[in-house]
């Protein structure tokens, strides 16, 4: 695994100079890798980010759908969105400019209390910007979400709601009120049972 980071490492600043003509690449540093994807930081300030799956077409098609979704979200997006800079889909990658700021994960948990009144209001204008997006405009970009309200909650609470809507209580999971379309209550405890 390590071969082909350093491998991937190697090939950034070609694969720069071949799409962005004229930068000059000083560094390159591996920020990060995830379960689909890798990312290096060019210069503190490009992101160049690479599909994992194994199969080329995948990985292009991957690279290429997400570049497109980030373009449709930057359009709308209250906060903003890294916009791509290069497509290089043969290569699984694509490019983007480092959003400047500070991760809420660096932030000092004593500060954050301070700033949860605006974050909360700057994610929800962001939730609202999204799902206000046309289903169309996003088609082929992302998948639909047809999944039922009770598989969310027994993937949130595994173990706790049974199939069918029964909990290990015995009580209901809720299943009536999602389909009658009412809103779905966290689990609470009431007499040392669990209830969905």
């Amino acid at each position: 695994m390590q071969r082909r980071a350093d491998e991937r490492a190697a090939q950034v600043p070609t694969l720069v100079r071949e799409h962005l003509p004229g930068y000059r690449v000083h560094s390159v540093a591996l920020l990060g890798e995830g379960l689909d994807n890798v990312v290096y930081e060019i210069n503190g300030e490009l992101m160049v980010r690479f599909c994992k799956a194994p199969d080329p077409g995948r990985r292009a098609a991957r690279a290429d759908r997400e570049a497109r979704l980030l373009t449709v979200v930057a359009g709308i997006s209250p906060l903003p969105v890294p916009e791509p800079r290069f497509v290089a889909a043969d290569q699984g990658c694509f490019a983007y400019a480092k959003i400047p700021g500070v991760a809420l994960l660096e932030l000092a948990p004593a500060l954050r209390p301070a700033h949860a009144a605006a974050i909360a209001a700057t994610l929800g204008n962001l939730l609202a910007a999204l799902h206000a997006i046309p289903a169309g405009r996003v088609a082929g970009l992302v998948n639909t979400d047809d999944e039922p309200l009770v598989q969310w909650r027994q993937d949130a609470w595994p173990g706790r709601c049974r199939p069918g809507g029964a909990s290990r209580s015995r009580r209901s999971c809720g299943t009536r009120r999602q389909q009658a379309g009412t809103r779905w209550r966290s689990p609470t405890t009431t007499s040392g049972s669990s209830t969905c």
